[in-house]
């Protein structure tokens, strides 16, 4: 023990630590004080978590990874807005507008880890690797055949893998596979994914995340689906740029076009040149309507005009330096956007946000030398500035999505914000029907709803069974789960929420986390005692066995409430290993909620049926008097 004591920090936080599995780091941490400050740190539940399941990268949460990993396999998928073509995917037949955040079916026995928009439908990953889709993929294909399940999307024949990222845009959606293979689907759910070749790009396959794979030249690290066009970033080659969507073939081969400068990685390459040192390594980016907006490691912002075949080659990357955090701040380090809207954001809490008309303004000053490319104080005209909203300013803000005219705001502590305009009053800002909406904050402008302010969205569970109004806005003031992921696309809206059902999420002391350790696994090798001090116990010698971590069995003790998660199984009874029993309300124990299920789905199959009878007699009549 004092051996590992003499160690620096940093070799333990690195070196040690990420080698241990859930239950051998909280025995470690148990063994003296000097451990016991290692028991949230941040980085390693990170790490767990990101490796165990296929959660997608989140920069800027800082907080809340012990309990994001303990809490996953909870995780339920809310949809609000336009439920045109059954895209919301709720357990019953909606009216067209659904004004406040409802459960939507999920698959059984999985757990959902991202979720993403298109134009049309609502489509989630689940950590077995696979991709369900609500909705239709693009607005003249077909709906989904089973209405109230979601749909699968299929690999194409002779492939077959594992989804490690998905990416929506307006009429396609786009899949990055465990071996590093771009797949796309398009057309409608029901045929199959294509998988996606560069012509003139030598790109290889490995293992996202591996050792091997990570620096390797040709390697591809992230894919985006812009509205109108696809983005892959290929390790060493940059940012490249494709038009093309398949129409049922098994592979599709694009010429595709790179962004100049967008080369440079910090390991070095064959590709490197003065232009791509300059612009810096690609850190995340974009895809919009016809532009393109990326971010480098060192804070830079840079935009494409993305307009068509020809747009990228030979054209430099703009600029945007009002962008950039100041000089007293941290650099940007993440961004986040779709059709018209983008946002950048750094660890600080600053949130800038831009817009199509900006971007490709700003670009075509810089080309045609209308305005410099820089005033002598570092600063572009004015009317390149950001839009800066005072009430997202240091509000520790992790993600913005945006739909056609709305937009969504992820905080850390896991609320919902909304605002801008409601089309039609569908419902995607989830601000409730228009009476509760107004007294929100909203504001009708000509059958539309405008909110000016970011508000909070209340996830109010019971509303379904309220007929007055009144009622819904007081108990919809009560506060419910802990959500870590948004989207919005379209008319519609959505959001991952852990299990609402237990309440506000809480943070548990290692004694409690520790004090439901599973029965089978023998009791832990240490006790609890008053004021929260760990105190050393038997040995773990006179221990039963604990098994080893696998990735089936990521971590086989039991938190504080709920359980600990299993990639691709739901909490349940058997997973508990000891007294612990779900509650009532439970959505996958409790019977009443599976009986009420049920009730919906017989009263949606007896309504198509008399749909059905009403028009074919119909049509008996009209052949009659024909």
């Amino acid at each position: 023990m004092a051996a590992i004591l003499s160690l620096s920090s940093d070799i333990i936080l690195q070196s040690i630590l990420p080698l241990l599995s859930p239950v051998d780091f909280l025995s470690l941490c148990s063994a003296c004080r000097a451990f016991h400050s290692f028991t949230n740190d941040q980085v390693y539940w990170r790490k767990l978590t990101t490796s165990t399941f296929r959660l997608p990268s989140q920069p800027l949460r800082e907080e809340g990874w012990k309990e994001l990993y303990k809490n996953l396999a909870t995780a339920k998928v809310f949809t609000w807005g336009s439920n045109q073509g059954d895209r919301l995917g709720h357990s019953y037949r909606q009216r067209y507008t659904v004004p406040i955040p409802q459960e939507a079916i999920t698959p059984d026995g999985e757990v959902i880890v991202d979720i993403v928009s298109g134009g049309w439908s609502i489509t989630f990953l689940t950590a077995s690797g696979r991709v369900y889709t609500h909705g239709q993929i693009s607005e003249y294909s077909f709906a989904n055949a089973a209405h109230l399940r979601p749909s699968m999307l299929q690999f194409p024949p002779n492939y077959e893998s594992k989804i490690a990222q998905v990416s929506s845009g307006r009429s396609h959606i786009l899949g990055l596979s465990d071996d590093g293979v771009i797949l796309e689907w398009a057309q409608n759910v029901l045929q199959s994914g294509t998988v996606i070749k560069f012509a003139q790009i030598e790109t290889k396959s490995y293992p996202l995340g591996s050792n091997t794979g990570g620096g390797v030249h040709g390697t591809i690290k992230k894919v985006v689906a812009g509205w109108d066009h696809s983005v892959a970033l290929v390790n060493g080659v940059g940012l490249v740029v494709w038009w093309e969507t398949p129409n049922g073939q098994t592979t599709m081969e694009t010429d595709g076009e790179v962004v100049l400068g967008t080369s440079y990685t910090e390991q070095g390459g064959t590709d490197q040149d003065e232009l791509s040192e300059e612009v810096g390594e690609v850190l995340d980016f974009m895809a919009g309507a016809s532009f393109l907006v990326f971010l480098t490691t060192s804070g830079k912002v840079f935009a494409m005009d993305t307009r068509g075949p020809g747009s990228v080659t030979e054209t430099y990357p703009t600029q945007l330096f009002n962008f950039s955090a100041p000089a007293d701040e941290r650099p940007m380090s993440y961004i986040s956007g779709s059709f018209n809207k983008f946002a950048v954001f750094n660890n600080d809490g600053l949130v800038y946000i831009g817009t199509k008309e900006l971007v490709l303004d700003a670009i075509q000053k810089s080309r045609d030398g209308s305005a410099p490319q820089i005033r002598p104080d570092g600063v572009l005209a004015d009317k390149f500035q950001p839009k800066i909203m005072p009430s997202l300013q240091k509000r520790n803000i992790v993600k913005i999505a945006f739909g056609d005219y709305h937009s969504l705001a992820l905080t850390s502590d896991g609320k919902v914000l909304s605002w801008g305009t409601e089309s039609r009053a569908c419902g995607c800002l989830g601000q409730g029907p228009r009476e509760i909406a107004i007294e929100r904050g909203a504001r009708n402008d000509y059958g539309d709803l405008v909110l000016d302010e970011p508000t909070e969205v209340k996830f109010d569970l019971e509303w379904e069974n309220m007929t007055d109004l009144k009622a819904y806005s007081k108990s919809a003031a009560d506060e419910k789960g802990f959500v870590f992921n948004i989207t919005a696309a379209g008319w519609h809206s959505g959001a991952l929420m852990l299990d609402p059902s237990r309440g506000r999420h809480k943070k548990p002391q290692l004694k409690n986390l520790m004090a439901t350790f599973p029965q089978h696994l023998g009791q832990p090798p240490f006790e609890a005692s008053h004021g929260g001090r760990l105190h050393s116990g038997e040995s773990s010698g006179s221990r039963t066995t604990r098994p080893d971590f696998t990735p089936d069995n990521p971590s086989p003790f039991i938190a504080h409430e709920p359980p600990m998660p299993t990639p691709g199984a739901r909490p349940g009874p058997a997973m508990t290993g000891g007294p612990l029993q779900l509650g009532p309300n439970d959505r996958l124990s409790s019977a009443s909620q599976e009986a009420r299920r049920q009730a919906r789905l017989a009263a949606a199959r007896q309504e198509d049926e008399e749909e059905t009878r009403a028009r074919n007699q119909s049509n008996r009549n009209s052949c009659t008097t024909s």
